[in-house]
């Protein structure tokens, strides 16, 4: 199942109730991108956190040479999300590529900030 390795995540931290779970499973979408591919551009608006389930991605900044600068890599069972763009709005400062395959859950942030102020260990997470 998809959504296992998330649900053991989130456990850690905090319980959900069955109806959360349904309505975190409701909210979101698994999303497979192949090597390579553009998990959050830059430049762009993407009101989403990713929990990866599979694969690795790498975090990066470009500066105006085109030149590319890594933040950090994120591996299986880690969340990764533009907060910039994601909790204001704003176009992405980082770019995430696929270094491997990747299988991610994508979650709107918005129901998450509403599933979290419900569940005060979640918006610890």
């Amino acid at each position: 199942m998809p959504y296992s390795k998330l649900l053991k995540n989130i456990s850690v931290n905090c319980r959900l109730t069955i109806e959360q779970e349904l309505e975190l499973l409701n909210n979101s979408s698994v999303a497979k991108f192949k090597k390579k591919s553009i998990l959050i551009e830059a430049n762009q608006i993407d009101e989403h956190i990713y929990f990866i389930n599979k694969g690795i991605v790498k975090s990066y900044i470009t500066n105006n040479k085109g030149e590319e600068f890594v933040l950090s890599f994120n591996k299986s069972e880690s969340w990764l999300a533009d907060m910039q763009s994601s909790a204001f709005r704003k176009p992405a400062l980082i770019t995430v590529k696929c270094v491997t395959e990747v299988e991610v859950v994508k979650i709107n942030l918005n129901f998450l900030a509403k599933l979290g102020s419900e569940n005060i260990g979640l918006s610890n997470h």
